[in-house]
């Protein structure tokens, strides 16, 4: 559609009356039946159907919003969700001018623009670029989308900008997962030097599957701050600051960890270290004493001598990344439990666990056994309010903790 169809679809009532009559509709079925009376393009309506009940969940506001359109479902399935997009914003300082290099459905834009002076958002792709423009010409006054490269852009613009930000597609060919700062496309450490020429600070998006520590090696240790956000103990992103024309090298960069549930945010910073120091000694875990999960982030993030540090906690052994102690520590970032019961993991010690719990949440951290494989030797299910952690202590015993939440 040309920006002017995209108008007239829009200001149809009739459109917009369908989408609503039928959002709880099977789409493949909607699209076998007749719609003869319809003045819009159904097909076009129907796929604002399977994309708005994609987004539900991802992009709470946006799914409210008339006249927010999308081009394709791949484009909601490769936005970023409501909670991070905010927290991309509360980044920046609000005189900012901010240069998107790879906006998509411009959601980073859209509430980056709330916060700054002005948003230049650029799409390669026509289909996605059209609709992008639409929805910010009709929800934003300081938001640009242009349709071109990055490459070509950055190559031919005098302008300066406060900020730039770049999120790299990580899909290659055949729909493969891409990890890697060199890998994804546009490749951000070859645009690095062009980049340095229009901007002092540069956001980049990345895969949370990426090896930090070479990362940071690759930016030549331009890095001052590294985020890793999750949401819902799911890590989605690791977000690099780095300060291109900053002549030092930032070899201990601070990371801090973000994880958005519901209303909650679990947060902790601390100085980023390749080389982690074990603070303390581990501990025996004890019945009736607490024990501490870190959130995924936080384990993305390798931060557990500073974890023990700030809450005075123990590791029950350095590859376990379980901690105990004799209190309640209620703003932990992660799960809190309480130890009810410690089986040593042995025939005889485990054969009535499945008559005492045979409903039970497992998981396990170093221990040899997946969760699975736990499960099926234990003759246990899923379930219930109790928890089981297969994990090995400081003796390198392997154990069951049996526990409930705190």
């Amino acid at each position: 559609m040309t920006l002017e169809e995209l108008k007239e679809t829009a200001n149809n009532n009739e459109f917009h009356k369908f989408i609503n009559t039928h959002m709880s509709c099977d789409t493949n079925k909607l699209r076998l039946k007749s719609h003869k009376d319809c003045d819009f393009d159904v097909n076009y309506a129907i796929l604002q159907i399977e994309c708005k009940n994609r987004i539900k969940k991802k992009l709470p506001e946006l799914f409210d919003k008339h006249n927010f359109l999308f081009p394709n479902t791949l484009s909601t399935e490769q936005c970023t969700a409501e909670s991070i997009a905010k927290f991309h914003a509360s980044l920046l300082s609000p005189n900012a001018s901010v240069l998107d290099l790879t906006a998509g459905l411009c959601i980073d834009a859209y509430y980056i623009s709330k916060s700054v002076k002005s948003v230049t958002a650029l799409e390669i792709n026509p289909e996605t670029a059209i609709v992008s423009k639409f929805n910010m010409d009709t929800h934003t006054d300081n938001v640009t989308v242009i349709c071109e490269d990055c490459n070509d852009f950055i190559k031919n613009t005098s302008q300066h900008y406060d900020v730039i930000f770049i999120d790299p597609a990580r899909r290659g060919s055949n729909n493969k997962r891409l990890f890697g700062l060199s890998d994804c496309e546009p490749n951000v450490l070859e645009l690095i030097p062009s980049i340095k020429g229009i901007t002092d600070t540069l956001y980049i998006k990345a895969s949370p599957m990426l090896d930090i520590s070479q990362s940071i090696k690759e930016l030549n240790n331009k890095v001052s701050d590294i985020w890793v956000n999750g949401i819902n103990n799911e890590c989605k992103e690791v977000l690099f600051k780095i300060e291109l024309n900053n002549n030092s090298e930032m070899l201990s960069p601070n990371i801090h960890t973000f994880n958005f549930e519901n209303d909650a945010v679990q947060h902790f910073s601390s100085v980023y270290s390749k080389n982690h120091v074990v603070s303390f000694p581990c501990k025996t875990p004890e019945v009736n004493e607490y024990l501490y999960e870190p959130n995924r982030c936080i384990m993305k993030a390798q931060v557990y001598d500073a974890l023990e540090s700030e809450y005075n906690i123990s590791r029950i052994h350095n590859n376990s990344h379980l901690f105990v102690n004799e209190t309640l520590t209620e703003d932990f970032p992660g799960r809190r439990f309480i130890i009810t019961s410690i089986i040593p993991f042995k025939s005889n010690a485990i054969k009535s666990i499945s008559k005492s719990f045979p409903q039970i949440n497992v998981s396990v951290r170093n221990f040899r056994l997946s969760a699975e494989e736990l499960k099926k030797k234990l003759k246990v299910n899923d379930g219930g309010n109790n928890y089981l952690f297969g994990t090995t202590d400081k003796d390198n015993n392997a154990i069951l903790l049996i526990c409930k939440k705190a």
